[in-house]
């Protein structure tokens, strides 16, 4: 059998550094957008956002997702621009940079929507575990104003008084309304979010997550996981519906 080697190389279509054009503003973005967020990492966000852009490009959607991985160039992504991790960018710029990058990617691109996946979490998890304090968050947060906006948590982080706490969070910290979380299959280890060391991850069964959101019974909105992403995709497109924008397509 005749082997071929084959070099495979990824190229980025960022082009953040001319899409600024030095306006102190936030432009309007009348492409509705879609928001995943996360309480920290390992809340598989990266998952969620690729059963979306699938579902979405299966439904005929042109999709311009922009992500933190560059899996996101396989589907007609844009990567998270690195100007938001350069510490010489002062916050303010960062939230006006990459609200213009935004407004490039609807002008140039011309979606029928952008799903945008943020970076890291919404807070520390401890005094020990810092993590970036969820400034990426914020920063994107008022950068953005989101149609759909998705918060995906750990597994052990389910109870009726705290997700109406998140909820509260969302909406007085970050200026943003929760339309539905989704629950992953990881969990933190308690004890290790008290120490300096990486924190450590519990892998759980999917019967086990699905118990759990039944448990909890959140009747508020609604709360899915990997066994109902199908249903999430739904509730999303018809929230989406109310716009005209996206009910013209």
């Amino acid at each position: 059998m005749k082997r071929i080697k084959l070099k495979f190389n990824f190229f980025s279509k960022d082009i953040e550094n001319v899409v600024f054009d030095g306006e102190e503003i936030l432009y309007d973005i009348s492409t509705p957008i879609i928001t995943v967020a996360g309480m920290g990492e390992k809340t598989n966000k990266m998952e969620l956002q690729m059963d979306l852009v699938i579902s979405l490009q299966k439904d005929k959607y042109k999709v311009v997702w922009v992500s933190s991985r560059n899996e996101a160039l396989l589907y007609n992504g844009q990567k998270f621009p690195t100007f938001m991790y350069d510490e010489g960018v002062s916050e303010k710029k960062k939230i006006l940079m990459y609200n213009h990058y935004l407004k490039w990617i609807e002008q140039s691109e011309k979606p029928d929507v952008i799903l945008i996946g943020i970076p890291g979490g919404i807070m520390p998890d401890s005094k020990k575990q810092v993590g970036y304090f969820g400034i990426t968050s914020f920063e994107v947060l008022n950068a953005i104003n989101p149609d759909y906006f998705i918060m995906s948590l750990y597994g052990n982080t389910l109870g009726k008084n705290y997700l109406d706490e998140l909820r509260n969070v969302m909406k007085y910290k970050f200026n943003v309304e929760v339309d539905s979380f989704y629950v992953g299959d990881m969990e933190q280890d308690a004890y290790s979010l008290d120490k300096l060391a990486p924190i450590e991850y519990i892998h759980l069964g999917q019967l086990t997550v699905d118990k759990r959101v039944k448990d909890v019974n959140y009747t508020e909105i609604p709360v899915y996981t990997c066994s109902t992403v199908s249903q999430l995709y739904q509730n999303m497109i018809e929230k989406l519906g109310e716009y005209d924008e996206f009910q013209s397509l």
